[in-house]
């Protein structure tokens, strides 16, 4: 499970790593708006790296920071590289928050440091992303691919067989579902 929007909500009190692996920074507002869950059953951590992108293990980075006077939180990146039980499979997920269409102007420079980071990674990557607009970030379409309905969806190098809307909850949009294929790449190497 990926999440986005989680300001304020430390899902280890509500119970979720009871039965599944987290990665949420509770330091500040800014790192406490992404996180990863997976669960146990299905998946293990890997790596023991943290903050680098280019090794096995977790982090979370900054993508974006505000201009002076901005009313807009600092946007980074939150991942675990998991490997999925009895497969020998290996994906990085990921969780990103687009800066606010409010902001466009930084979506160019915020793109170009997303890409970076996606293609940093030693492994497949699937990275759940509120992109603010509808076709996710300005990433390469040629080793990235974009799936989602509306603003919500996933930048990932894997096949994705289906994409479903989930009944509102909190948030002014609905949360997406999404079908990965963990085994096939979109554009084979």
């Amino acid at each position: 499970m990926l999440f986005r929007s989680t300001k304020g909500i430390d899902y280890r009190e509500r119970g979720l790593d009871e039965s599944g692996g987290i990665r949420h920074r509770q330091h500040d507002d800014a790192t406490q708006g992404v996180l990863v869950a997976w669960n146990r059953e299905l998946a293990h951590a890997v790596g023991h790296t943290k903050d680098n992108p280019h090794q096995l293990g977790h982090g979370w980075l900054p993508i974006i920071e505000p201009r002076p006077h901005m009313d807009m939180l600092i946007r980074g990146v939150v991942w675990q590289d998991i490997q999925i039980r009895g497969t020998g499979i290996r994906v990085r997920l990921a969780s990103y928050h687009r800066p606010p269409r409010r902001h466009q102007a930084l979506w160019r420079e915020a793109d170009d440091r997303l890409e970076a980071w996606l293609d940093a990674s030693p492994i497949p990557v699937v990275l759940l992303t509120d992109a603010n607009e509808a076709g996710g970030p300005d990433v390469d379409d040629h080793r990235w691919g974009w799936r989602g309905i509306g603003i919500d969806g996933t930048v990932t190098n894997l096949r994705v067989a289906s994409a479903y809307e989930l009944a509102q909850r909190r948030s002014d949009h609905h949360p997406i579902s999404l079908a990965i294929r963990a085994g096939s790449l979109r554009v084979p190497a």
